[in-house]
């Protein structure tokens, strides 16, 4: 947390005891410390940098310090970059107080904006639970920020910064989860900071009140509220984890019993490749795939043949779940086939359609 590494090889040489351990925690509870090195995902300088290298939390402390000095006119960062970091490159319904910017998503904290990157609004998007906002102030004050925040396997963060009020918050999390606990704890540390009040909290016939309410203070109300907005987040969350990670554990499918899809496959459009080869497993050959990029490569995952598609499955825990979110919710692959050989692997995303055609 308070450590800085210039490279992977100088990560490499902290003892084990003395690194953050990130973990996952399955749809039914199990939470399993991970390494780098077992995730079966695409490594390159930016996936090790989330898993501690290059930075720490004190140096994310120490930047979001100087942006707001130099944001301010201070000489201890440069006022032009730092406001550089605020002009907006896109806006959403035309509003001028949100859109996205450099530095993040500009919004307000009585909005539901805030939240919307999080793993808990990827996983249940029409939540009540996730949905919640944070309100005013006691004033009725409308209070302006820039958001960030993402989840990789392990790790969660969520970023907050306010240039009016000269505060940012900033919460790491080692553990990635049906519960994006990041996002919790920032928005309870900005409610009791800046005293917000959740608007529907004042509404008497508001059905879900903490229970107990009327012997609590404000803050009590709000603290119990953000309690039981997170057990509900957790259970609906996990019921998506658990269908998600069924379907991970499809089972192995042999070679003399799907059509010949062997090879390596690249998509025009971005240079990606699937390589799908195979391998022994008891007394069958069964498939397996690597993703590859110009500079990244997965480690294997099993390829599952499903009658009309193909299906990206991992080989044990952690599983994909937590990553079936975004461009890559899409694990199945429909495919063209001539004369019993598969021509073309394609997989629809979010916003996009990736078609891999078999090398020559």
């Amino acid at each position: 947390m308070e450590q800085t590494f210039l490279t992977a090889e100088e990560l490499d040489s902290l003892p084990s005891d003395q690194r953050t351990q990130p973990h996952l925690v399955s749809g039914d509870g199990t939470r399993q410390a991970i390494v780098f090195d077992t995730i079966p995902y695409l490594a390159d300088t930016v996936e090790i940098a989330t898993t501690g290298g290059y930075t720490c939390a004190a140096d994310v402390g120490i930047f979001f310090e100087a942006v707001l000095n130099g944001a301010r006119g201070d000489n201890e960062f440069d006022t032009r970059f730092a406001k550089s970091l605020f002009r907006g490159i896109g806006s959403i319904d035309g509003q001028q107080h949100h859109g996205y910017t450099r530095f993040g998503l500009r919004t307000t904290l009585d909005e539901n904006l805030p939240g919307s990157h999080s793993l808990n609004r990827l996983i249940s998007p029409e939540s009540d639970s996730s949905n919640f906002t944070l309100g005013l102030t006691s004033e009725g004050e409308t209070v302006h920020a820039y958001y960030m925040a993402g989840t990789v396997n392990g790790w969660a963060c969520t970023a907050y910064l306010l240039l009016e009020k000269s505060l940012f918050v900033v919460v790491l999390t080692n553990t990635s989860s049906p519960l994006d606990s990041s996002d919790i704890i920032s928005r309870l540390c900005l409610q009791d900071i800046l005293g917000l009040q959740p608007s529907k909290l004042g509404d008497r016939n508001f059905s879900c009140r903490p229970k107990g309410w009327e012997r609590m203070t404000a803050v009590e109300t709000y603290r119990a509220h953000y309690v039981e907005l997170a057990a509900r987040m957790y259970e609906e969350n996990a019921q998506i984890f658990r269908n998600l990670e069924k379907e991970d554990m499809a089972q192995d499918t042999s070679i003399a019993d799907c059509p010949k899809v062997c090879g390596t496959y690249t998509n025009k459009s971005s240079d990606q490749t699937l390589e799908v080869g195979e391998c022994e497993l008891g007394q069958k050959r069964v498939l397996r795939v690597i993703i590859k990029g110009k500079s990244k490569r997965s480690e294997p995952m099993r390829f599952v043949y499903k009658g009309k598609v193909f299906r990206i499955c991992s080989l044990g825990f952690p599983g994909l779940s937590i990553d079936c979110f975004g461009d890559w919710q899409k694990l199945e692959f429909e495919f063209e086939e001539k004369s019993g050989i598969v021509t073309s692997l394609s997989r629809k995303g979010v916003n996009l359609v990736d078609c891999f055609i078999r090398d020559a």
